[in-house]
């Protein structure tokens, strides 16, 4: 298993990149999953006008973008900064990415449908503070600088671990329930798969638990994912049921006073704080989630609207 990622930094000094300028509309009529690479930034790669098919070899390369030089396009770490994967919803962007080997896009924001996207399809997605994407483009802007990203954050239990050796502690570890598989499993997965994606990984445990799968093996409902029926758009007139807010526990109101003093530049701001944080509110939530969600939950889970950032989510964590 990977413990980090380790490649050239290729960055790109602009903010609010879209998808579209990830890839252009032209590349999504393929219905395939793969072969996106020689259309990443199109507009920007390449000095003539491409279509679906055409390959790098065929076009007019544009010498002056930095993916088209040695050795940034053998980069597996994008940098860049505000809203990176802004605008539509298209997968295809993080294809685009993961298809021409990046493996790391580090920016200051993300937008949301993207940053979801990147984690289904290996390609991992980095916030960092403004501050800190600022110290990484004077490092690497003038001269090639290779960037390593830790993927497995096990820092803090291994400090544990030291410390315990040091002054003769004895432990023993208890494996976390939470998780359905260990990490020797998902090192083996890693082992045999030169691409991990999600979705793969989600059918073998599927079949591995046994849930929901027929007799045959084969998944119910003839599908292993129904993603697409996720994706309509929101119609203008539909009702919204009303979100439940809660008022702050007195808990509450020391944690917010506790960042507030000693997270100055988090981003946000806790004076809107509303989610639940007891039993008898978390209840509450998933009841109204039961009652009045659910039914349209599904059809509209990935749709976007000014109207509301929840929709028919549950907004329980």
């Amino acid at each position: 298993m990977k413990d980090f990622i380790e490649g050239i930094v290729a960055p790109i000094d602009r903010d609010n990149i879209d998808t579209d300028q990830i890839i252009p509309t032209e590349y999504l009529k393929s219905i395939k999953k793969f072969g996106y690479e020689d259309y990443l930034f199109d507009g920007w790669r390449y000095k003539d006008q491409g279509r679906l098919g055409m390959k790098k070899a065929e076009r007019k390369i544009n010498h002056e973008f930095i993916l088209n030089n040695s050795p940034y396009d053998k980069s597996k770490v994008l940098l860049t900064r505000d809203n990176f994967g802004c605008g539509s919803s298209r997968e295809h962007a993080v294809w685009a990415l993961r298809d021409f080997g990046i493996e790391v896009v580090i920016a200051s924001s993300f937008g949301d449908i993207f940053y979801n996207n990147c984690f289904k399809n290996g390609v991992l997605p980095l916030k960092l503070k403004k501050t800190e994407i600022e110290e990484l483009f004077s490092v690497s802007t003038d001269n090639p600088a290779t960037i390593s990203v830790n993927i497995k954050d096990i820092s803090f239990e291994n400090k544990i671990k030291t410390l315990f050796k040091k002054r003769g502690v004895k432990f023993h570890e208890i494996k976390s329930p939470m998780f359905l598989t260990t990490r020797d499993e998902f090192k083996k997965y890693l082992s045999g798969t030169k691409k991990p994606f999600i979705a793969n990984f989600y059918k073998i445990n599927r079949s591995k638990f046994n849930i929901l799968m027929n007799k045959d093996g084969t998944p119910k409902g003839g599908k292993w994912s129904f993603d697409e029926d996720n994706r309509k758009k929101l119609p203008d007139k539909i009702d919204l049921p009303k979100q439940l807010k809660f008022q702050n526990t007195s808990h509450t109101e020391i944690l917010k006073k506790f960042i507030e003093l000693n997270f100055k530049n988090h981003p946000g701001t806790t004076n809107n704080f509303w989610f639940p944080t007891t039993r008898e509110q978390t209840q509450k939530l998933f009841d109204q989630f039961i009652k009045s969600k659910i039914d349209l939950f599904g059809d509209y889970e990935d749709a976007v609207s000014k109207k509301s950032n929840i929709l028919f989510h549950s907004a329980l964590s």
